[in-house]
């Protein structure tokens, strides 16, 4: 098992090294890249993978690291350093990580040699996938080339998340205020930067990182359409003041074929699209005023928003289009791509498990990194001194 481990870390870290090698190339000035620097990127590279070792080996052995003296592993170019800790989740101050390992990650190439660390949760309570944690989520490409602003609707104290399991394009004209990770090839237009990426309860991690892929929830709309309350035979057009229910009574509306969504949808329930979903129109403006009003979305096919304004935790098997003005209130999560050719303002309102219990069986989530640090920049963090007191 140890020899198929290396050889995983092997591969992830030549695809990564390769990846922030070509990424520097297109981004450096004209002045070509040094022996030596081309060794300290290569060397973090294989530091950033042994970051994903350790979560492989958390994933087979949960009490992996778990001992008072701190676990150690050396494997060609990269030395691990696993012990216990605590931290809270980066999305909801106070609450706790369950069962935290803080892990140091040393990467050596020729003469040169970088570290990083990361507070990493491996959940031991079965949980809803982890995906729907976040505030945007794509299982392809995440490509925001114009505005984007992503915060929590109301408490500013809280993160508000996003990830892409492939290429992450982020332009200049873009904040996020939370953490953004990517699990493939990261493109900074010009004028984008990191500073974008600005959690509101970061304790000392980075705003933006690489971190594995996620698996995407899965989208059964056939077991589901038995929980229907309300049933479309066809392809319709919902407008008009509608309420689909309430905190204690949800409704679970099915519509089979496509939808086009062109007014507010007042109440709390669940709408099951077996086909694509269109957003039209300015009219959810009052849509999720009060705090016990949530709508869940779920789209078989793709999503096209166009100036529009949505309140609701929409999860889609296709990808998602915007274009022009596109306001979200609540969540959005594609297994495909997420693209948008204009401005996309998305204030998160988490998705409460009472409805995504109703379609998602709680299991046992995988290993994952809740902080994340470069040891250099981040070696005054309150979290990284705290956390190598207990190594």
């Amino acid at each position: 098992m140890e020899k198929i481990y290396t050889s995983l870390l092997l591969v992830v870290a030549a695809a990564t090294i390769v990846a922030a090698v070509s990424h520097f190339a297109e981004t450096a000035a004209e002045e070509p890249m040094t022996a030596m620097e081309g060794a300290r990127i290569q060397a973090h590279e294989l530091a950033v993978s042994g970051i994903d070792y350790a979560l492989l080996k958390l994933q087979e052995d949960p009490d992996w690291g778990s001992d008072a003296v701190p676990t150690r592993i050396s494997i060609p170019g990269v030395n691990i350093k696993a012990a216990t800790t605590t931290a809270d989740r980066s999305d909801i101050p106070g609450a706790r990580v369950g069962n935290a390992r803080f892990i140091t990650s040393s990467g050596t190439v020729e003469k040169a040699t970088a570290s990083v660390q990361a507070i990493v949760e491996c959940p031991t309570v079965p949980e809803l996938p982890l995906a729907l944690r976040y505030a945007l989520f794509a299982g392809g490409d995440l490509d925001v080339e114009h505005q984007l602003l992503v915060r929590d609707e109301s408490n500013t104290l809280h993160n508000a998340n996003i990830h892409t399991n492939q290429e992450l394009t982020i332009g200049s004209r873009s904040l996020v205020q939370g953490f953004g990770t990517y699990s493939g090839v990261l493109r900074m237009l010009r004028g984008a930067s990191e500073k974008a990426f600005a959690p509101n309860y970061a304790d000392g991690g980075k705003g933006l990182y690489r971190h594995p892929a996620i698996s995407v929830p899965e989208i059964d709309l056939s077991a589901w359409e038995r929980l229907a309350t309300r049933t479309y035979a066809s392809s319709t057009i919902l407008t008009g003041e509608l309420d689909i229910g309430s905190f204690h009574d949800p409704g679970i509306w099915l519509i089979k074929g496509h939808l086009d969504l062109r007014d507010g949808i007042k109440g709390s329930g669940i709408l099951l699209v077996t086909g694509d979903l269109r957003l039209y129109g300015e009219k959810a403006h009052s849509l999720l005023s009060d705090g016990l009003e949530n709508l869940l979305i779920i789209v078989g096919g793709n999503v096209f928003a166009e100036d529009a304004k949505v309140g609701g935790s929409i999860v889609c098997g296709g990808s998602f289009f915007g274009s022009g003005h596109v306001i979200i209130i609540g969540s959005l999560l594609a297994q495909g791509d997420i693209r948008s050719e204009g401005t996309l303002d998305l204030y998160f309102r988490s998705l409460p498990e009472r409805l995504a219990s109703r379609l998602w069986t709680p299991s046992l989530q995988p290993p994952h990194i809740v902080r994340f640090f470069d040891k250099v920049r981040d070696r005054q963090s309150p979290v990284l001194a705290e956390a190598a007191g207990m190594h």
